[in-house]
Order: structure tokens, then sequence, then C-alpha cells
């Protein structure tokens, strides 16, 4: 039991920044002459280390790695922009 806790402990991660957490939140910006929007399991807003204003993005995957393949494709997601 004691290697099954130690395990979990282990792929959790850093711990969180603090900071006010929006959870399952999406979030709208300019870019150009466009918007963006994207929606994130986690969003973060705080300070980074040195005081300035900050935010934090976590979106994790998680499922079947087809699955959200496929749903890129089709959605147009993963593409970038370059």
């Amino acid at each position: 039991m004691w290697r099954v806790w130690v395990d979990t402990v282990r792929r959790q991660g850093p711990p969180l920044p603090p900071g006010r957490r929006f959870v399952e939140t999406g979030l709208t910006g300019p870019s150009g002459n466009h918007f963006l929007t994207g929606r994130f399991d986690l969003l973060i807003v705080g300070a980074d280390e040195s005081g300035q204003p900050a935010a934090h993005v976590f979106d994790w995957k998680t499922g079947d790695q087809a699955l959200q393949r496929d749903e890129q494709s089709r959605t147009g997601a993963g593409m970038r922009r370059g």
C-alpha cells in the first residue's frame, strides 16, 4: 500500500501556485484583428515570484489519445500559428 501511495504522490507533479482559481473556465483575448477563445481545466490568476501579475493555465490531457487527435483534426484545435 505504501508503494501505491508514493507512486501516486510522484505523479501529481509540483504544487499549484497561489492565486484565485477558476475551474473549467474559458478565456477570450485579442490577437491582431481576431479574438482567440480557449477553455481550460484550471486557470490561476495571481502574481509571479517578483510580484508581477501572472496567469497560470492548466489543461490536462487525459483519456484516449487517439480520440483526442481525431477531435483536434475535426475542430482545427491542433493547428499551430506559424
